[in-house]
């Protein structure tokens, strides 16, 4: 390759000739160059980097990786509550019908009251004001355990209801 400078101050045209050798030598030339550059960003990033103060951008990064699984973790939860919900209403409400049917059913049959109170109120979930000082949050487990147990009263209810 043959490459020609032509300009109005110079007396006589100058030219170069490049060969496959030259444009090899360019060509590596251009690539230590851009592999330097690299080399040198990568050591400074990394060099502020360890200084225990984050750039804003790697800061708002890690807020909004923090954002979104507190986000999850909050659906999730929702989603949890929202179905333990249903079915203690669901629960209730079987219970409230088969205290009802009780109720008839035991007038019919001439069973005592005292062996089934259908007239009281069956115990219902909250604050239990007698033992504020022993309260403690229920887990996961245990609040899916006491529904469980819920159930079973419900299943024994409707056994006693077969009964009668």
């Amino acid at each position: 390759m043959q490459i020609i400078l032509l300009h109005s101050r110079f007396t006589r045209v100058r030219s170069m000739t490049l060969t496959t050798r030259h444009m090899l030598m360019l060509f590596m030339l251009l690539v230590i160059s851009v592999m330097a550059v690299g080399a040198l960003v990568a050591y400074l990033a990394l060099r502020h980097a360890s200084q225990g103060e984050p750039s804003p951008m790697m800061h708002k990064l890690l807020a909004s990786l923090m954002q979104e699984e507190e986000g999850r973790k909050e659906k999730y939860l929702k989603e949890n509550l929202a179905v333990m919900a249903i079915k203690l209403g669901e629960l209730q409400a079987q219970l409230m019908r088969l205290d009802s049917l009780g109720e008839r059913v035991q007038g019919l049959s001439g069973v005592s009251p005292e062996e089934f109170n259908f007239k009281e109120i069956p115990g219902r979930g909250g604050i239990d004001t007698s033992a504020t000082h022993g309260a403690k949050d229920l887990s996961m487990d245990e609040l899916q355990g006491m529904l469980g147990k819920l159930s079973d009263d419900a299943g024994h209810r409707a056994d006693y209801m077969n009964a009668v």
